[in-house]
């Protein structure tokens, strides 16, 4: 998502959330699609809030606890883009803390 307000595919009920908000809300975390990170850990800008989707995902059939750590250990270490940053679902089901 390049331009939060254009994009036609995601809910434009999060923006009329956003706007009516009274500063209360300072951030949306938007999962959608498989796994819950079929935005590819984009962060995209809706006025001044980000709305931030998952990267990759802690769930049986996508990452393991290996898996996953092998791959945010390939990002670029970058705080200043939203490619250092890395929000993750956790499928809770799929996985213990055992």
């Amino acid at each position: 998502i390049d331009n939060w307000k254009n994009a036609n595919s995601y809910d434009k009920n999060i923006n009329v959330m956003l706007d009516n908000g009274n500063d209360k809300i300072k951030s949306i975390l938007y999962y959608f699609g498989d796994a819950y990170c079929g935005g590819n850990g984009k962060i995209s800008w809706y006025k001044n809030y980000p709305i931030i989707t998952g990267k990759q995902a802690l769930w049986e059939g996508h990452n393991n606890y290996s898996t996953l750590a092998d791959k945010l250990n390939s990002y670029p270490i970058s705080p200043t883009t939203d490619t250092g940053y890395s929000l993750i679902p956790v499928h809770v089901w799929s996985n213990n803390m055992a």
